[in-house]
């Protein structure tokens, strides 16, 4: 009976050892490190945003694809998709025309893949904050649908014909104080040279009634106005 109770136990030993030494041998297995929880869109501008919720931060791998559809791809590594459904129809909105996610990878090296499909071209930026992914969608059309502020190119100011150009005009010098010459006619020549020759003003005629040539200098004509005045008067 002794002996059965030692073999028993010995056997018991040798299993013990086996299993550790499995689990040492063993290659250490992986698990996810994040779950994928919540999935929400909404309307963001001309365009869409997507919420995606995470029990814990994680990597994310994100490409565009434009061939034969538009289609954004998000990849979560280390992540297992918690989400129960793998379609989401309730999610579509603007240029969204279908979410989708699924386990693309299994444990040990876990990844959770969401694809958005697009029904145009779309400009996308991604932004992650602790265990939240956001990304916002919008089409194209609308990004270049905004007008540009008109460039600020100088524009040519109008021609503008040039001035005529100005001619000098040069003005009659003004001869100082020389004797200048006054005509006078009906005046009896004789009678006006006598009463000049009292003023002190030279004059002359060529007889009878022809006209009299008198210099008058600069300084007299108020003399000379005042002689005739007095021969007219008969003086």
């Amino acid at each position: 009976m002794r002996k059965l109770v030692n073999r028993a136990s010995s056997v018991a030993t040798i299993a013990r050892l086996a299993l550790l030494a499995i689990v040492t041998l063993s290659p250490p297995c992986h698990g996810a490190s994040a779950r994928l929880e919540g999935l929400e869109l909404d309307r963001w501008e001309e365009g869409v945003r997507a919420v995606m919720t995470l029990s814990d931060s994680t990597r994310v791998r994100h490409f565009y694809i434009s061939e034969g559809s538009e289609k954004l791809v998000l990849d979560f590594y280390d992540t297992v998709n918690a989400l129960r459904r793998w379609n989401h129809p309730e999610l579509i909105e603007g240029p969204v025309t279908g979410v989708r996610t699924s386990q693309y990878r299994p444990r040990p090296d876990a990844r959770s893949r969401v694809v958005f499909d697009l029904s145009e071209p779309c400009r996308y930026n991604l932004t992650t904050r602790g265990s939240h992914a956001t990304v916002t969608l919008m089409p194209l059309r609308s990004a270049s649908s905004v007008e540009s502020p008109p460039s600020l190119a100088s524009a040519a100011p109008p021609a503008v014909d040039p001035p005529a150009p100005i001619e000098d005009v040069v003005a009659p010098a003004l001869s100082p104080a020389t004797p200048h010459q006054a005509r006078l006619r009906g005046v009896s020549g004789r009678a006006l040279v006598e009463a000049l020759a009292k003023l002190g003003i030279e004059a002359g005629f060529d007889g009878g009634e022809a006209p009299i040539y008198g210099d008058v200098r600069a300084d007299d004509p108020t003399r000379f106005r005042e002689a005739l005045r007095d021969l007219a008067e008969g003086g």
